[in-house]
């Protein structure tokens, strides 16, 4: 089961690389265009500006979770290393069992954001506001798998630390 959720999760850090990188490309070419609309014919194209800010939020939302995965995130290692193989391996399980917890609550109150926003229209695309909502609730389910894998991955090494 685990060698099946590490390539479930190992492949959707792949698909949120490739995504991202894609939407950055977007994001900066609309920017560009944002530039020199506003400077050429003075004022804003609001869509421009609302789709930039929409792709940053999925980018972000799909990208934690993928930096996650692969053990990119920022560490600081300082005293860690400095403790007992054992207390590195309660640290460890501790702390995944603290970033599933978040991503838990992340995930309830994503979807609690997302039922609200359907009641709303969105005010430059009059679209129901939960429709920019998704990539939040896309995170937070990304962010679930990868923190369960996480957790049953050192909870795994932990025992097998203690069986050997």
């Amino acid at each position: 089961m685990l060698k099946l959720s590490g390539r479930i999760t190992d492949n959707l850090e792949r698909a949120a690389t490739v995504l991202g990188a894609l939407l950055l490309f977007i994001v900066v070419s609309l920017t560009g265009i944002e530039i020199v609309i506003r400077n050429y014919f003075g004022s804003s194209a609001l869509e421009a500006v609302e789709i930039s800010m929409q792709l940053a939020i999925l980018m972000y939302f799909i990208g934690y979770p993928a930096l996650l995965n692969g053990n990119r995130d920022i560490q600081v290692d300082y005293f860690y290393v400095k403790y007992p193989i054992g207390v590195q391996k309660v640290v460890d399980v501790l702390t995944n069992l603290a970033i599933l917890c978040f991503f838990s609550i992340f995930l309830w109150k994503s979807i609690e954001l997302f039922m609200h926003g359907l009641i709303f229209r969105h005010p430059v695309f009059n679209i129901p506001n939960a429709v920019v909502i998704v990539p939040v609730v896309l995170g937070g389910v990304f962010g679930l798998i990868v923190a369960i894998r996480r957790l049953a991955d050192s909870l795994a090494e932990t025992y097998q630390w203690a069986n050997s």
